[in-house]
């Protein structure tokens, strides 16, 4: 088992640019390791960054802790549905290999 609290988490490192638009913060609180099958991570978007179109092979799961901003999937995308707003406390499931996207509300 592995507790992390807020004070034993590493710094916020700026994300890679390739990955991103606007300046966003990764704290790994899980490391990738070859025994442990799921990363947990925390993103902090400042206003309007969002990532790129991407797809993760095992899924993913968003729990918004503050702030707002917005999902939105290649399907529904295709299919003329806007991307979907969400805030505190959502939790967003992506199936694996989903293409989609997500980030911070503009202001």
């Amino acid at each position: 088992m592995k507790i992390v609290s807020k004070e034993d988490a590493p710094r916020a490192v700026p994300e890679e640019r390739e990955h991103f638009t606007g300046r966003v913060g990764m704290t790994p609180l899980v490391s990738i390791d070859e025994k442990i099958l799921v990363r947990v991570v925390t993103v902090s978007f400042e206003p309007g960054a969002r990532t790129h179109w991407h797809t993760h092979p095992a899924g993913q799961v968003l729990h918004v802790v503050k702030g707002a901003g917005w999902v939105q999937t290649w399907v529904d995308k295709e299919n003329g549905k806007k991307a979907e707003s969400i805030r505190p406390d959502d939790v967003v499931y992506i199936p694996p290999d989903e293409k989609h996207w997500h980030g911070a509300s503009p202001g």
